[in-house]
């Protein structure tokens, strides 16, 4: 009995502990199901870093606005940056899960890239006030407390630009 090319591509392959896995660069789609988008969901993925020299941004606590915004605010250096967040050096103490507003200012351009983030880290410099921050970004989206789509085409183009 003979077996369609249909029915045979559709049967389990059978790797015996004998054979060694054949490389292959071919990519197989293995999905019993079509993917579709979701509106107003979010993917979170792998975020390469990469130095954007002369960058500085601006750091305030969420909520904070007016004249204690100018108290609280910090004009701080950016170490590297990268789709999912940033790190930057300052001398202030922020509390791990704060949220925080960051006002990114980059090199030849004009307008500041306006994210809101949660800071996940921070680690001291030896023998200095200076201490180095990571801040998670927010997803990016359309809902409440997201950033915006725009600002993520923008950490893109940042990306390509000087992430090489």
């Amino acid at each position: 009995m003979q077996t369609s090319p249909e029915v045979v591509s559709e049967l389990p392959s059978v790797a015996f502990r004998s054979e060694a896995p054949k490389p292959s660069n071919e990519v197989i789609n293995r999905r019993q199901h079509e993917r579709f988008g979701v509106a107003g969901s979010f993917v979170r993925v792998h975020c390469k870093s990469f130095p954007v020299h002369g960058a500085t941004a601006e750091v305030n606590p969420t909520g904070v606005f007016g004249v204690l915004q100018r108290l609280f605010s910090s004009q701080c250096e950016v170490v590297d940056l990268s789709k999912g967040g940033l790190s930057f050096e300052t001398t202030r103490e922020l509390t791990q899960g704060q949220r925080v507003t960051v006002s990114l200012h980059v090199p030849g351009h004009e307008a500041p890239l306006m994210l809101v983030g949660e800071v996940r880290w921070q680690k001291p410099l030896r023998h200095s006030r200076i201490r180095t921050v990571g801040v998670h970004f927010a997803p990016f989206g359309k809902r409440e407390g997201c950033n915006s789509i725009q600002a993520l085409h923008v950490l893109r183009q940042l990306e390509s630009e000087y992430g090489k």
